[in-house]
């Protein structure tokens, strides 16, 4: 690359083998974490070994690994399963050999069209099924000789069943999530109430709790030795600090299990934290350059997830406006009020640049915007980081002598806090807009426009806010489908003329409704009509079933076999739940068993003709949809 005749081609060369580099670790992590799945819903009796325990509102949910299936052979017995229990009853430790027996089914696939793929997730964690136990599990064997990651699981558990007990009910259940990243126990009220207000990011170990880890450690750290004046002269405290903070924080890591968003705050944070050791500035786009290198390294998959996505697109847009000077200006004003005053700028500033940076992913992948985040992120963060967290911390390490029960009291009188600004905001008037899901151009564009305007430092990075513009633009003219069909044909939506969805209310399943109704940007359905039409009279029912007409268009959804033959010879498309392959004319007939074999599917209406697109066709021939 060095050679005269390739100077010219050096940008190019190098993108070149950055690409392949790219294709070759996704292609080598695909076939490394490759293992059986279950392919159809059904009773088992099992033996495993606990890898993980979770409790949960009700229950307790384990994981189990090294199986074996009554009525499987060993090459199509999945390497992990999860289970939830009813009860916490008996008490489990990872290494435990159980036995039981479960209702188990291979992970749930979208449920309609370019929606979250929990199959996909469960492949990159060797997740082959999920169910629930049908009968109290029995311990056949206790663990007698841990490996790490066990005797890290049991450290996690200890540490669970500590925080739990000193700090009781919800506060409880969210300490025990920042200190270990076991969130079964949150109860759902929870979560909605957190993502309305836009604080939701503080249950998922990730940047932020990182910091707060290693920036205490670092600066506790050198207080201690500059207390000390023989030590501060002669040792180089800054390096020393940084040093032991970097440990902490790999600590942190392994107590916290190690998740995808972990381990991409920690590959951050040690960068920065090598840097502070090497001399170098530790806010740079370069350490970020890395730390995503070195992610994508090692799980190519995350760069789909909107965890990456959102984390970086942060970090970039925080380090972005810390290269401009604005944030570091106001620093050499003096008094202690003008301080903290400075502090809660920088932090409203950091919510805002940083709200601003994750808005469009937020929008994309879930459908919603929090209005008052910023509001709640004033409150929430500042806590977090010099009330919550640093009693949490002293009291992990005083677990050893027993002294960590007042520092997890004070540390839940904090969450409680939160918890209350958290539900207050919540209950205001627009506290979060849903909104559908906008075209993934407009996420590209934006992002692109983004990357522009943060990675340049000429005065052409205002080029970047063309595609910011034309992404926002755009995010508006998503089409969402007007019929949506699950895979048994047993729930249908039809999108109304005024846009709402209207779910069938034949069969309840709330995971595929409230998946349908989050894409929609709608937090509850329009009414379906029984019989009749509805208010604009493109959806009728009846008795048989029920006909979509749109755009000259019309699509019958038959209910009983009676109502075949009517609909073959009146509708453009015939959906049929009862057991019925085809019209008796020329009307293309759509049966359960091509709708199972669909997995589902989305139905556009439009003047040039009926298009659709089923979940096998948008999921592509991919390793975990075999």
């Amino acid at each position: 690359l060095r050679s005269d005749a390739f100077h010219g081609y050096t940008p190019g060369l190098l993108g070149v083998l950055v690409l392949l580099l790219g294709f070759t670790a996704a292609t080598l992590r695909t076939q490394l974490v490759e293992a059986p799945a279950l392919e159809r819903r059904a009773a088992h009796g099992l033996e495993a070994t606990v890898l993980l325990v979770e409790d949960r509102t009700r229950g307790q949910r384990l994981l189990l690994g090294e199986p074996r299936i009554e009525g499987l052979e060993r090459d199509a017995t999945p390497a992990r399963i999860r289970v939830s229990t009813r009860s916490a009853e008996p008490s489990f430790e990872p290494g435990d050999r159980v036995r039981l027996r479960a209702v188990l089914m291979p992970p749930s696939p979208p449920v309609e069209p370019r929606g979250f793929d929990f199959a996909r997730q469960a492949y990159f964690q060797r997740l082959g099924a999920v169910g629930y136990v049908l009968t109290g599990p029995e311990l056949l064997s206790r663990a007698e000789v841990r490996d790490w990651s066990l005797g890290l699981a049991a450290l996690r558990q200890t540490i669970a069943q500590q925080v739990a007990g000193a700090i009781p009910g919800t506060a409880g259940a969210i300490a025990v999530a920042l200190m270990t990243g076991l969130r079964g126990a949150l109860p759902d009220h929870i979560w909605d109430q957190w993502a309305i207000a836009g604080i939701a990011h503080l249950l998922s170990i990730s940047g932020l709790h990182l910091a707060l880890v290693a920036g205490t450690l670092f600066f506790a750290v050198r207080i201690a030795l500059a207390l000390a004046p023989p030590l501060a002269l002669r040792l180089p405290t800054k390096k020393l600090a940084a040093s032991v903070a970097l440990l902490g924080a790999f600590g942190y890591l392994l107590i916290s299990g190690a998740p995808v968003p972990t381990q991409r705050a920690f590959a951050m944070t040690a960068l920065a934290l090598v840097a502070i050791m090497a001399d170098r500035n530790p806010f740079s786009m370069r350490l970020v350059a890395c730390a995503a290198i070195l992610v994508l390294l090692l799980q190519p998959e995350s760069l789909l997830g909107a965890s990456f996505q959102m984390s970086f697109a942060a970090v970039v847009a925080l380090i972005a406006v810390y290269e401009t000077g604005v944030a570091r200006r106001p620093a050499a004003a003096g008094g202690l009020d003008w301080r903290l005053l400075m502090y809660v700028a920088g932090i409203a500033l950091t919510a805002l640049v940083a709200s601003a940076a994750t808005t469009p992913f937020s929008i994309f992948h879930f459908s919603r915007f929090p209005t008052y985040g910023i509001v709640t992120n004033l409150i929430a963060v500042p806590l977090t980081g010099v009330w919550i967290m640093p009693w949490g911390m002293l009291g992990l390490l005083l677990i050893p002598v027993g002294l960590d029960g007042p520092c997890f009291i004070l540390m839940g009188h904090g969450i409680e806090v939160i918890i209350a600004a958290a539900a207050f905001v919540a209950d205001l008037p627009g506290a979060a807009l849903a909104v559908p899901r906008p075209p993934l151009a407009a996420l590209v564009a934006t992002a692109l426009g983004g990357l522009w305007l943060c990675l340049w430092r000429t005065p052409w990075r205002r080029l970047g806010l063309i595609g910011i513009v034309l992404g926002l633009c755009l995010m508006p003219l998503g089409q969402p489908p007007d019929v949506l069909i699950d895979a048994r044909g047993e729930i249908a939506a039809v999108r109304l003329d005024d846009g709402r969805l209207a779910i069938s209310p034949w069969q309840r399943d709330r995971w595929i409704t409230d998946n349908w109704l989050q894409s929609a940007g709608q937090d509850r359905a329009a009414d379906w009509p029984a019989t009749g039409q509805d208010g604009a009279g493109d959806l009728a029912c009846d008795a048989m079933g029920c006909v979509v007409t749109r755009a000259g268009h019309t699509v019958a959804l038959a209910r009983r076999p009676e109502a075949i033959e009517e609909d073959c010879r009146a509708a453009d498309l015939v959906v049929s739940y009862p057991r019925v392959e085809w019209c008796p004319g020329a009307t293309p007939l759509i049966g359960p068993r091509a709708l199972r074999h669909a997995g589902g599917l989305a139905l556009w209406l439009k003047p040039a003709g009926i298009e659709r697109l089923t979940v096998r066709e948008a999921r592509g021939e991919r390793p975990w949809t075999r």
